[in-house]
């Protein structure tokens, strides 16, 4: 892991000496566009692709993972928890 237990962080799944998977964790309401900013340029240098909310495949861009930051059950949860709750159980929001 590199980062912050419980804050902005990477996690590297490796297999005999091989990473197989990376998954990264950003923080709300932490300051997070710097982190943001280098998960995009890790994930431009090594040419993946970004995973978002429910499996949604995208081009390592900042703009794309903030919005996806921005738009997510996190964020609402963070800016207004019943909010949410109240969404979810309405259907105005779904699970992710």
């Amino acid at each position: 892991m590199w980062g912050s237990e419980n804050g902005n962080r990477i996690h590297f799944v490796y297999e005999t000496a091989r990473i197989v998977e990376v998954s990264c964790r950003i923080a709300l309401p932490t300051e997070y566009k710097e982190f943001a900013n280098g998960v995009t340029k890790l994930a431009c240098h090594f040419d993946w692709l970004l995973v978002l909310t429910n499996d949604i495949l995208a081009e390592p861009k900042l703009d794309l993972l903030l919005a996806a930051v921005r738009n997510s059950n996190a964020a609402k949860f963070t800016a207004n928890p019943i909010e949410l709750f109240d969404g979810l159980s309405s259907g105005k929001y779904h699970p992710e």
